[in-house]
């Protein structure tokens, strides 16, 4: 990804449904993911508080995969994770619809090597909010993973790639033989929904300060 590529495509401007051939499935995972949330919501507004916690324990358990085992412990190398730790909150992070760690890792480094320039591609100041919070991640190629994490690119690493789609699916689906039709959608679609924009105003919202020099640093806390 240059600068050039980024300013002559200006991916932005392209209609929302529009996605990258490399990023098809991304958007049919974004899509189905929403719809069977609305309909969840619609179909089981109270789902009783044993799927709730439940489906927030499995929340909480990505989370930690995304925070510490693939921001911290593998784009960073902020913390040393025991091998067994580290896979397993890989495990948590794919399950919950993060990706697999080489794209997500490749991304990221890409963002802070680029931070709000042109060649931020998740970046609200030229694409908004929008552009920023989803639709970057199947309009756009995503990060050389050559490049960016060259050390991701172990059979251990690489191994989740391959896997990812099928966790996603069970992972989408499996709250059913837990709960039946509630569990369903709200261990499955729903918290997915909600990591899914949890992560997302990260980009988006948390960047979204206006009116800033090319290359100044948007991030803010709220």
């Amino acid at each position: 990804m240059n600068r050039s590529a980024l300013a002559e495509k200006h991916p932005w401007t392209l209609p929302w449904w529009r996605a990258d051939g490399e990023n098809f499935w991304t958007m049919i995972y974004i899509v189905t993911v929403h719809i069977l949330a609305v309909v969840g919501l619609v179909l089981f507004p109270l789902p009783g508080w044993k799927i709730f916690f439940s489906a927030l324990a499995i929340a909480t358990l990505g989370g930690f995969g995304t925070t510490i085992g693939f921001h911290r412990g593998l784009a960073h190398r902020a913390v040393k994770l025991n091998p067994v730790v580290e896979q397993f909150l890989i495990f948590c992070a794919v399950f919950n619809g993060s990706g697999s760690p080489s794209t997500w890792i490749a991304n990221h480094r890409n963002h802070h090597a680029n931070s709000d320039t042109i060649d931020d591609v998740s970046s609200p100041r030229h694409g908004g909010f929008w552009w920023a919070h989803l639709r970057w991640l199947y309009q756009w190629e995503p990060s050389s993973m050559k490049k960016w994490c060259p050390d991701i690119m172990r059979p251990r690493y690489v191994f989740w790639t391959k896997v990812q789609i099928f966790l996603v699916a069970i992972s989408i689906g499996f709250g059913y033989f837990l709960f039946g039709w509630a569990g369903f959608f709200w261990v499955g679609a729903i918290r997915m929904f909600y990591c899914l924009h949890m992560q997302c105003f990260v980009n988006s919202l948390l960047h979204l300060k206006p009116g800033l020099p090319e290359g100044v640093d948007s991030s803010q806390n709220i």
